[in-house]
């Protein structure tokens, strides 16, 4: 029986791995003009997205000597700056993951205008091998809504239904 060239041919490619069909010979020619099959490009680092810092409205004006400013961050430390002092969350520091809402007590001097600053800072993260991003911190004089964060402290409120009792002189003599 005869085999045709055809039938030789076919025979052969079965015979050789497809791999070597593909590739050149070897040698420092052939390494330099052909790229690899397995070589991999490094993954870029993603764009990092800015955490939101929303505040929610304060109470003004108000006769409290203290009020809890709130606000949704996805960092790790907020801080209240106003006339009457700095103040800072209870649990700074701690991880957060996602966005938290951070309740900062703050104190209010008597028939004062407090101008408060809030800020919050994010700390330094790595996420992909190679992806490192600074810390940083934002701020905002402004809640989520866009009006002014003013706490405007009106004095110590004095009860409206104050009741007297008249003064009565029981016995004794009189002048």
């Amino acid at each position: 029986m005869k085999l045709s060239n055809w039938t030789w041919l076919l025979a052969l490619a079965v015979l050789i791995p497809p791999a070597m069909l593909l590739t050149a010979p070897p040698g420092p020619a052939s390494q330099a003009t052909q790229p690899s099959l397995f070589q991999t490009t490094p993954t870029p680092c993603p764009i990092p997205t800015q955490v939101p810092l929303w505040v929610d409205p304060v109470l003004s004006p108000t006769s409290e000597l203290s009020q809890t400013v709130t606000a949704l961050f996805g960092g790790h430390t907020v801080t209240v700056t106003a006339e009457s002092g700095i103040f800072v969350d209870p649990t700074a520091g701690e991880p957060v993951s996602g966005l938290g809402t951070f309740a900062v007590d703050i104190d209010l001097l008597p028939n004062t205008a407090h101008h408060l600053e809030v800020a919050g800072t994010v700390p330094d993260s790595v996420t992909s091998p190679g992806c490192i991003w600074p810390s940083y911190t934002l701020h905002t004089t402004q809640d989520r809504n866009g009006a002014p964060l003013i706490i405007e402290q009106i004095g110590i409120a004095t009860p409206t239904n104050q009741v007297y009792l008249p003064l009565i002189r029981r016995g004794g003599t009189e002048n």
